[in-house]
Order: C-alpha cells, then structure tokens, then sequence
C-alpha cells in the first residue's frame, strides 16, 4: 500500500524533473548556437590611424559571405555607414577578404565595427545599429515610391525642371531634417537626375521614364535583400 502511495506520489515530480530537464538542455543548445553565430567571424578593423582630426580605420570582411552594409564607429554620435544597397561602393557589397577604408570626422577614441548585414540576411552586432541599418532600407523604400511619383505627377500637371527641382529638394530637406542631418540616397540620385535646370538636354519626359525604370529596380532590389524589410 505504502509502495503505491510513494509511486503515485513520485510520479509527477520524475515527469516535472523531465520537462525541466528538457527545458534546460532546449535552453542551453539554443544559447549555444546563439553564441556561436554571435561569435563567427564578421567585419573587423584591420588597423586604424589618426589624420589630423580624423580617424582613418581599414575593416576587412573575415567571412565567406559579402556584407551588403556595415557601421563603423567611435561613439554613438561618431560613426559611418556603408550600405551597398543604398548606393555606398557604387552598389558593391564588401566581399570576403576584401578590405574597405572608412573615414570618421573625429580622432578621439578607437574606431570599431558596431553591426554589419550580410547578403544571406545574418547580422552582427547590437540591435539598436542593425536597426538603424534596416530602417534606412525600409525609409528608402518609401522614398523610392514618393520620388517616382513627383516625377510623374511634374509629367501630368506640365511642370518644369525647377519646380520638379524644388519639390525634390523640398522633401530632401525633410528627411534630412527627421534623420539628424544624415543625407538620402534616394533624394540624392533624384536631383542627380535633374540635374541643373538649364543643362542638359533631357525633356521631362525621358526624366520620368529613366527615373521610373530606375527607382522601380531599386526598389525591388531592396524587397528581394536579406533579411527582409518589412
């Protein structure tokens, strides 16, 4: 009788120790495969050197993937961003073994790589600059949207340059003035496109049939990048 109590009584704590265990051992794989991505190698700063009031800082990529973007910095106020995706290297990702030079504005302090995206979606580094990595991608999707638009919408209503020219550089100021001063790749390859109102010898609308083709495949090189923008 004692025998059945002590079994009955046992159960629920060796099926309770089971899962704990089972618990623990999901737990410790999972924080070891997170390690070990964390830990793999990334992009580091080969050597650094100081020139006059800059920091000149040479990253390599020590993966065997490309990084398709990288941050580079002293302090959260002192940094750089390379996006190939946006424009930086003229759209080339940083390939493995390959070695970039970034330049930051201030000499005080020790340059290092804060976060880089790699072109099989994995990343390196602190959330909060990978997540500005991602929402500069996300931001330059929506521009691309808005900029194809004022081009069409100059086309419709028979608008000219300069006023296609101001209502761009309106909208660059606005993004500028929201994100700290830092530029747009978008606005600025809208007003490369322009151009000065009294050169070139574009008609609006071959403008508008350049800047839409070009914007839509921007665009759709940002939504087929890893990891995804949502």
């Amino acid at each position: 009788m004692s025998s059945t109590v002590m079994t009955s009584a046992t159960s629920p704590r060796i099926t309770s120790g089971k899962l704990i265990g089972m618990r623990e051992l999901t737990f410790l794989l999972a924080f070891s495969m997170t390690t070990a991505w964390a830990a793999s190698p990334g992009l580091a700063v080969d050597y650094q050197m100081a020139r006059g009031h800059e920091i000149v800082a040479h990253v390599r990529n020590l993966a065997n993937i490309p990084a398709t973007a990288f941050i580079v910095g002293t302090s959260e106020t002192n940094f750089v961003v390379t996006d190939s995706l946006l424009g930086s290297r003229e759209g080339r990702p940083l390939w493995p073994a390959e070695s970039v030079e970034v330049t930051l504005r201030s000499a005080s302090g020790g340059a290092r790589v804060l976060a880089a995206v790699f072109e099989d979606g994995s990343v390196t580094g602190e959330l909060q600059w990978t997540e500005r990595i991602m929402a500069s991608r996300r931001a330059a999707r929506e521009n691309l949207a808005i900029a194809g638009g004022l081009f069409d919408l100059a086309l419709q209503t028979h608008t000219d340059r300069l006023g296609l020219l101001r209502s761009v550089g309106q909208y660059e100021q606005r993004y500028e003035a929201l994100h700290a001063g830092a530029p747009s790749a978008v606005w600025q390859r809208a007003m490369a496109l322009i151009g000065s109102p009294e050169g070139g010898d574009a008609s609006l609308e071959k403008l508008a049939v350049t800047a839409a083709f070009e914007f839509q495949q921007w665009k759709a090189r940002l939504e087929e990048s890893q990891p995804a923008i949502w």
